[in-house]
């Protein structure tokens, strides 16, 4: 299933096609080996509190978010080999470079995830 990604502070569209990492592989590889993260798509993780890009080849930011979907902390472009985190999150969103600042999304904005058909 696909998610749409909406800043609802804002009114803005961080992700049209975002998806959860859920299996073990998936969680563990998230976007090692790929070439670049398409405009639009998002990579959700539940209960990770810390990523790393180690062996990407692209910066991505980071979005880390609290129960009430509230954002903790962003990181914008994130380059490879680098870890981030934020102890106090339940979900971690990986978006292409760029996202935050063109949808002018910051920290204490609320997101909501809609599922896509």
């Amino acid at each position: 299933m696909t998610y749409k990604i909406i800043n609802r502070m804002k009114g803005t569209t961080l992700a049209e096609q975002a998806r959860f990492a859920e299996s073990f592989l998936q969680r563990l590889l998230g976007l090692m080996g790929k070439k670049n993260m398409e405009k639009g798509n998002a990579l959700i993780f539940k209960k990770a509190p810390s990523i790393h890009t180690f062996f990407m080849k692209f910066a991505i930011d980071i979005v880390f978010v609290d129960a009430s979907m509230r954002i903790l902390k962003t990181y914008q472009a994130l380059g490879p080999f680098r870890f981030a985190g934020c102890l106090r999150s339940v979900l971690t969103v990986e978006l292409p470079a760029n996202t935050l600042s063109q949808t002018r999304t910051a920290i204490g904005d609320t997101l909501e995830l809609k599922p896509t058909i």
